[in-house]
């Protein structure tokens, strides 16, 4: 059984480490990306189990991309 994908969204390249290397340490395979596009990008590749959203990205907010995620997958759990 493959563990749990979690993609973490956020431009701040530290906190994308951090939380990376936060679940990783805890059996999660991560991604993470700096802006909206590339989220979009990384969940029509291959699914995820949770997503971490920043509300302020470079290309928009986390609430405008909110319902495009959903559009995706309804029952993703997104955490902003």
């Amino acid at each position: 059984m493959s563990a749990a994908r979690v993609v973490i969204c956020d431009d701040e390249m530290l906190i994308r480490l951090w939380f990376s290397e936060l679940f990783r340490e805890s059996g999660f395979r991560t991604e993470d990306v700096a802006d909206g596009a590339s989220l979009l990008a990384a969940l029509a590749r291959e699914p995820a189990d949770l997503v971490l959203l920043d509300l302020r990205l470079p290309d928009g907010s986390g609430m405008e991309l909110l319902p495009r995620i959903k559009a995706l997958d309804p029952t993703l759990p997104v955490i902003m």
